[in-house]
């Protein structure tokens, strides 16, 4: 009796052949199936996580290296008035429709499009741009862990006048009372 339960619990239930079973049957299973793939789907704890997570999403690093010097360059509040009103009626509409997509389609970014099929490659440009914006932010990033890692040390280096990062004879320290006195250190 041992083995025929364990045979029992070993085999996977057999699904039904076409045109096996109750109609009803079919349409319970498929609720059933629809409902406990609702319930594993995930959501957002709160408005506040959604919001939260958007926000990151459209405020990056290039908002805070690149937007003053934009604003610099570009006349100041003059450029941020149109540079806000664009991501008011364009980017975060784009961001949104793009969120509402995945979580009614339940798809990636690739998938999303097969709705559209004008816009195939849209998804696979946004993986593409994705990466390519990651190798460059890593570089920047890169940059300041080094100058984290390097503060660390007794002297710091941007500190004096050092060959070891390419310092040249007209490289000086700033003292008080002294107007420039170019020192090499090796």
């Amino acid at each position: 009796m041992a083995a025929v339960e364990a045979q029992r619990f070993a085999a996977p239930p057999k699904a039904p052949e076409a045109g096996e079973g109750d109609q009803e049957d079919n349409e319970g299973d498929a609720k059933a199936a629809a409902a406990a793939a609702r319930e594993t789907r995930a959501t957002w704890g709160t408005q506040a996580q959604l919001f939260l997570a958007c926000l990151g999403l459209s405020m990056g690093l290039a908002n805070f290296w690149r937007i003053p010097t934009l604003l610099y360059d570009n006349g100041g509040i003059a450029f941020l008035v149109p540079y806000v009103l664009f991501s008011l009626t364009v980017a975060k509409p784009v961001l949104f429709m793009e969120l509402f997509l995945g979580q009614f389609s339940s798809q990636g970014s690739v998938g999303i499009w097969r709705c559209v099929p004008i816009g195939k490659g849209i998804g696979l440009c946004m993986c593409i741009v994705s990466v390519l914006m990651s190798v460059y932010f890593m570089c920047f990033m890169a940059h300041a862990m080094m100058f984290a890692w390097n503060s660390l040390t007794t002297e710091l280096p941007w500190a004096v006048c050092s060959d070891r990062w390419g310092a040249d004879a007209g490289c000086y320290i700033p003292r008080p009372g002294v107007v420039s006195t170019p020192v090499l250190h090796s």
